[in-house]
């Protein structure tokens, strides 16, 4: 459920513009759940960022977020062997990296 955490492998804050550091959120990227989600201080129940079981598009694997300044969330997926881009208001991310297979010959 959104009130539930599944194999949270890592994490970035995210805060508001104009607002105080206690309003500061965390973007957790869940390897359990296949979701990228956002939790606010005092909250029982995150945000859907992207991703989550049964979704389309899933996430393959996610291993780690990082945010930017345009509020894009990056995600790098162990399993799809990529790197991707969400956008704001998208629902489909952008292969940024990868995406072809593994590639473990130099």
């Amino acid at each position: 459920g959104l009130e539930q955490l599944a194999g949270p492998v890592a994490l970035a804050l995210q805060e508001t513009k104009g607002k105080s550091a206690d309003t500061v959120a965390i973007v957790v990227c869940e390897m359990g759940n296949q979701r990228i989600t956002q939790w606010w201080p005092g909250q029982t129940r995150c945000e859907l960022l992207v991703g989550g079981p049964g979704t389309c598009p899933e996430l393959e694997g996610p291993q780690g977020v990082a945010l930017d300044e345009d509020g894009s969330i990056w995600v790098t997926e162990k399993s799809g062997n990529r790197v991707t881009r969400w956008r704001p208001g998208n629902s489909h991310g952008e292969v940024m990296a990868g995406g072809k297979g593994r590639g473990d010959n130099l």
